[in-house]
């Protein structure tokens, strides 16, 4: 990744993009559907906004490159020599990485209404971190413990049942 060096030298701006970062890394496994390829392949001081495509524009369902054809029968006018780029670009990001399909959660959040975002990714990313955490440690003991993993699921119906036999021994005590 290209360093950013006007971002490090502001507080605000370093600590916003070293959350990002990592955020992006658990997050965002392969590349999302709404990046701009043509962000990455032309500068942006010869980058014509409006034929600024992302890869929801020029992917078919299956996920591959739709030809310049049918990028000029959407009313996308791509030169030869950006569509050879766009090419080789969707290449190397599909085969080092993979692009998804389909807009996930934290996707739906950036992109929806400008209504309480910092609400809303904080609650998301809250959210996802809690879950992280507690079912991190408990399956760290138990693979040390039993000797294979478990899943969330799995520990949570086993949670309750035993905090449910714990419960009804208590009371047949008293």
């Amino acid at each position: 990744m290209k360093k950013q060096q006007y971002f490090h030298r502001h507080l605000i701006r370093d600590a916003l993009l070293q959350n990002w970062i990592k955020i992006k890394k658990k997050h965002y496994l392969k590349i999302p559907i709404w990046l701009s390829p043509m962000d990455i392949i032309i500068h942006r001081n010869n980058l014509d906004l409006t034929k600024r495509l992302k890869y929801k524009d020029i992917l078919d369902g299956n996920g591959n490159l739709k030809s310049m054809v049918e990028l000029r029968e959407q009313g996308m006018q791509v030169d030869w020599w950006a569509y050879l780029q766009l090419q080789y670009r969707h290449k190397k990001d599909n085969k080092e990485y993979g692009i998804y399909q389909k807009l996930k959660q934290l996707d739906k959040i950036l992109i929806g209404q400008d209504i309480k975002n910092i609400t809303k990714i904080y609650k998301y990313l809250l959210e996802v971190e809690l879950e992280e955490e507690v079912v991190k440690g408990c399956m760290v003991a138990w693979a040390q413990n039993i000797g294979h993993n478990i899943n969330l699921t799995q520990w949570e119906n086993m949670w309750t049942r035993n905090h449910k036999l714990t419960k009804s021994v208590s009371y047949k005590e008293n």
